[in-house]
Formats: C-alpha cells, sequence, structure tokens
C-alpha cells in the first residue's frame, strides 16, 4: 500500500495537531493548579484568573459549532480517539491559549504600575507565563515522540 505525499501531509499535521491539543490543554491546568497555590500569599487575583482559566473554556465550547459531516475526514481516527482529540475542543483551546498570555501579562502590568506588592510577588505573573510556556513545550515534544515511538513500535 503506497501512501501518497498528500496523505502524509495529512498525518503529520494530525499528529501536529494532537500534540498542540495535550500540550495545550495539560498546560493551561498547569497554570490553574498554579494559580490555586498562589491564592493564599497574594490574594484574589489568581482565584479569579484560576475560575476564568477554568470556565471560559466551557462555555466557550458550546458557543463553537461543530464540523460539518464532509470536514471529518481523518486519517487517524483511533490516534484521535486515544487521545481524546475533538475539532471543539482544538478550537476551544487554540482561541483560549492567546488569551491565557493576554491575562498574565495584564496582571504583570497592574503589579507593576501599583507598586504595591512584595518584590517575590511581583515575579509570580512572570514565573506563570514562563512555566506555562515551558510545559506547553515539554508536553508538546513529549507526545510528539510518544506518537512517533508508538508509530514505529505499533503500540496502539
Amino acid at each position: 500500500m503506497k501512501q501518497s505525499s498528500t496523505d502524509k501531509v495529512q498525518i503529520r499535521r494530525e499528529i501536529h495537531q494532537i500534540c498542540r491539543l495535550r500540550s495545550m490543554a495539560l498546560s493551561r491546568g498547569a497554570v490553574i493548579l498554579l494559580l490555586v497555590l498562589f491564592i493564599y500569599p497574594v490574594g484574589a487575583i489568581p482565584a479569579y484568573l484560576a475560575a476564568f482559566f477554568l470556565l471560559f473554556p466551557i462555555a466557550l465550547a458550546s458557543v463553537i459549532t461543530p464540523p460539518k459531516e464532509g470536514e471529518n475526514h481523518t486519517l487517524l481516527p483511533h490516534t484521535k480517539r486515544q487521545y481524546h482529540f475533538s475539532s471543539i475542543h482544538y478550537r476551544k483551546e487554540t482561541l483560549f491559549a492567546p488569551a491565557i498570555v493576554f491575562f498574565l501579562a495584564i496582571w504583570q502590568v497592574t503589579i507593576l504600575r501599583a507598586g504595591s506588592f512584595l518584590h517575590w510577588r511581583q515575579c509570580i505573573p512572570v514565573m506563570l507565563l514562563m512555566a506555562y510556556l515551558i510545559c506547553r513545550i515539554c508536553i508538546y515534544c513529549y507526545y510528539r515522540l510518544l506518537l512517533r515511538y508508538n508509530f514505529t513500535h505499533l503500540n496502539f
């Protein structure tokens, strides 16, 4: 069975989408966990951000329309089911990922303008932003290697 170049490109794109979805979802969860841990020393802002990061994607998923029947063609249906991939979930995370960076940056700017926090508390939004980006990159690489290993060793 010979694959065409378009099939190879589509398989690579689907693997990229699976890895990207898992990295966005898990890194958002890590940031929510870190925000919950910083509620006591910092105050109410991490609680509001954690609630927003947790609840807004759920509301966003109800607004996003599902794909039409013809758009749902995939070459890796088993792999997508295995890693809980859906086009709605992918679009939701893709739309919400820049919002995480935006709101953490806004929080950092407000802390620097107010100047009321202690020095170590001024670094919290930047540390959360760095943790989000590092988690996202590392998780993406992990799933990329995991999928490559599973496909080469036929572990399904």
